[in-house]
């Protein structure tokens, strides 16, 4: 997958859950004046052809899908969750108080005894879908049978919970719960595969590269190449000069591979193991269906943990708790059976669920109308452009603006479109000189003026550098006070350059960062609590290195010197004649190697550290080499195999922030990291990860959630370097800029109150 950083920006900028959404569209380049004739213009880089609300993927353009959907889950601007919907629900943010509306009251309890979660959704008795038809608990109990049948092929994975009796439905067998696969099994499959899973994984194989044909579709004329074809052939084929054509290109070159994906991994990602954990899956589930045919238990037509309570309530049950869950568990749009299933195969006593089991295509075969309860309707898609109009039944009031456009745009034509009157909305990502376009185009040289208004938001990620503890340790004890001095060191040093070495890069528009967490979220510290500090910013004894009247270089000094205490501490030999260390102890190098995914040219937020941070280790007899990496595939592959020392990249934030990944030592692996690629291992943090996972208290998971940040931070192995804006432009001349959503953040977008929007 050449465009890795491509696709994350896509995903970022379409994070929101409720019923907000990030727009998207490109002009015909018409300008429109009569406002009772102008629809409301947005702008977005590119999508498909595909419309379905069945599934997150960012090339479906769940953009413009959202827009039609009624999503169960509303969150406020920190992202939590409003359990309250129906009635609304005050929450304050940033000193003010806000009610927030949803389409349902939800609440969730866990049984201590039984070790079950019950999920609870009341529905507002007034909701419609766009045609007029009431949204009922039989609805949403479609929705679930849709995404949890066996032959869904969506990316909202709810079959990874564990839903009670899930496993029995989806194996029509009443003794597939009780049935467990040991791992050297799944090994032994895939070493010796059957007939079956070879198809599998050919199946797994064309759908990937009929993916990517689509989107070497989207991208070709961009990426400078003649056809998608010649893009394609160029990415994928495995052989030179092959002759096709553009129906057969997928299949010729899927033929090609024939069961080799990790080859295909390598064209995709880099790393060859990059899709083991899908295929590792295959091979466990044709095992799990073999071993329910060789039991003899009863057949299961229906889920036991998804029950219908009344007309408008709807529980779903699941075996223990996990505090992020629920985001996915109740995550998902609400689907009009109507539409998308058929009503005569509907009777819930009868547990007939409104299509046949295993039977998928014809629900997901109108993918390009999708209809729902949002506020606004689908009309047409048409020469790259979505026309869509106000949904007269929408719960919270029909918008204001009746019509609206959603077409393509590149994010260099964005701005002097707005200037010119072709466009009322865009995306931009925040950079010095995008920022200095907005600017020049306002009379008052802001972000916001009389032509452009702008509001800007962190995106849910954050940059930051990296160290493995099991390749920067001493004496080969990643753990020791020793090995985290030496961390320490090399921290203290990178932290102190990241304010010019940003300021530089982004300007206003990203913000240095102190804690691996989107400043926005509930359980972000704040700089007016208790415990509070910037990242690094103490010596050895725990002093504070720096005061406010310090200027840089005097901030720079302070941490040379104190990065050289640490240096000492972890035992290393200082040379006072020389003043730079002589040796290093054992373990422990007086070279260390830094990966930096900079397109071979320094183009990176990160780079000018690391430059500053070379000249200050030099100074100390320490050599830092930094690698820019021009095919950022072949880090990302040095990654995921644990090879890297330090490195330097970004994590994409969750609306609710669970550490499991990152953090935990069960996803470590000395040949293949899962997601804790610094090989972190504490037990004290390993068991305050789970004990915030299931905690209901939103106030002691946050108190936890620091205690783990504060014992990553004395690990040494993460420094939170930056974290990046999204701009959104307004046509201050043709939109009544008094009607856009206040205060919008990363988990509150202006697309929630979409709605209130007014033209001028």
């Amino acid at each position: 997958m050449k465009r890795i950083w491509k696709k994350g920006v896509a995903a970022f900028l379409a994070v929101t859950l409720a019923t907000g959404m990030v727009g998207c569209t490109q002009s015909n380049g018409e300008k429109v004046t009569e406002k009772e004739e102008r629809p409301l213009i947005i702008g977005c880089e590119s999508f498909g052809d595909k419309f379905t609300p069945f599934t997150d993927d960012a090339r479906n353009n769940e953009g413009v899908v959202q827009l039609t959907q009624l999503y169960l889950l509303t969150a406020d601007r920190e992202g939590n969750l409003i359990k309250k919907g129906i009635k609304g629900e005050k929450a304050e943010y940033d000193g003010k108080g806000y009610t927030y509306y949803g389409p349902a009251d939800i609440s969730w309890n866990y049984d201590e005894g039984d070790k079950i979660t019950t999920y609870t959704v009341k529905l507002r008795e007034d909701l419609k879908f766009s045609d007029g038809t009431p949204v009922t608990a039989d609805d949403v109990i479609f929705s679930y049978y849709v995404h949890l049948d066996p032959s869904y092929t969506g990316t909202r994975l709810l079959n990874s919970f564990h839903i009670v009796g899930l496993e029995n439905y989806r194996m029509n067998s009443t003794a597939a719960e009780g049935i467990e696969i040991e791992p050297y099994a799944v090994k032994e499959r895939l070493a010796n595969p059957s007939k079956g899973l070879k198809s599998g994984i050919r199946t797994f194989i064309r759908e990937i590269l009929e993916e990517e044909y689509s989107w070497c579709k989207e991208t070709y004329k961009e990426k400078r190449y003649e056809s998608a074809q010649e893009m394609f052939l160029e990415y994928y084929s495995l052989k030179k000069n092959v002759k096709t054509t553009e129906d057969s290109v997928v299949e010729d070159v899927a033929e090609q591979y024939d069961v080799d994906y990790h080859s295909l991994a390598i064209h995709y990602n880099g790393s060859e193991s990059y899709f083991d954990e899908q295929i590792e899956k295959i091979a466990y589930e044709e095992l799990y269906a073999e071993e329910v045919k060789k039991t003899d238990g009863q057949r299961v037509d229906h889920i036991e943990g998804i029950v219908k309570k009344d007309d408008y309530t709807v529980q779903i049950q699941t075996k223990g708790f996990e505090a992020s869950a629920i985001y996915s568990i109740l995550g998902i749009p609400v689907l009009p059976l109507h539409y998308y299933g058929d009503v005569e195969q509907y009777n819930y006593e009868k547990h007939c669920f409104g299509f046949r089991r295993g039977k998928l295509r014809k629900v997901v075969e109108k993918e390009r109308k999708p209809m729902g309860a949002g506020p606004y309707i689908f009309k047409e898609f048409k020469d790259g452009q979505v026309t869509m109009e106000a949904n007269p039944y929408y719960y919270l009031g029909e918008p204001k603006i009746k019509k609206l456009v959603v077409s393509q745009a590149s994010e260099q034509d964005m701005i002097t479109m707005l200037k010119d009157g072709k466009m009322d909305i865009g995306e931009i990502s925040g950079s010095v000189a995008s920022f200095d376009e907005v600017r020049n185009a306002n009379k008052n040289r802001e972000l916001s003026g009389d032509i452009i208004t702008s509001y800007v938001v962190d995106y849910m990620l954050y940059g930051y550098i990296g160290i493995n503890a099991d390749k920067v340790n001493v004496n080969g004890k990643p753990g020791s006070n020793k090995s985290k001095a030496l961390r320490k060191a090399l921290m203290t040093l990178f932290a102190v350059y990241r304010k010019t070495s940003i300021d530089e890069y982004y300007g206003d528009a990203a913000t240095v960062l102190e804690y691996p967490i989107e400043t926005s979220s509930w359980a972000s510290p704040k700089e007016n609590e208790k415990g509070y500090m910037p990242a690094f910013s103490v010596d050895e004894s725990g002093h504070a290195l720096y005061s406010d009247y310090m200027n840089a270089d005097k901030r720079y000094k302070a941490a040379l010197e104190a990065a050289k205490e640490y240096f000492i501490e972890a035992g290393y030999e200082y040379d006072e004649a020389s003043g730079k260390f002589s040796a290093a102890p054992y373990g422990a190098s007086l070279s260390y190697t830094t990966y930096i995914p900079a397109e071979g040219k320094g183009e990176h937020p990160s780079y000018e550290i690391l430059r500053n941070v070379q000249k200050a280790l030099a100074s100390l007899g320490i050599e830092l080499i930094i690698h820019d990496e021009e095919d950022e595939n072949v880090m990302w592959k040095k990654l995921d195999e644990g090879k890297l020392e330090i490195w330097c990249a970004a994590w994409q934030s969750a609306m609710d922030p669970d550490m499991y990944q990152k953090y935990h030592s069960k996803n470590i692996d000395r040949t293949r990291s899962s997601g804790n690629f610094y090989h972190i291992r504490d037990n004290s943090l390993d068991k305050l990860i789970m004990s915030a996972r299931k905690s209901e208290d939103q106030g002691y998971r946050k108190m936890i959630y620091k205690e783990c940040m504060d014992i990553v931070r004395d690990w040494g192995v993460e420094l939170p370097v930056y974290q990046r804006q999204n701009c959104t432009l307004f046509s201050t001349e043709r939109i009544n800029t008094s009607t856009l959503t206040p205060n919008t953040t990363a988990n509150y977008s202006w697309l929630n109150e979409i709605h209130k929007l007014e033209m001028n």
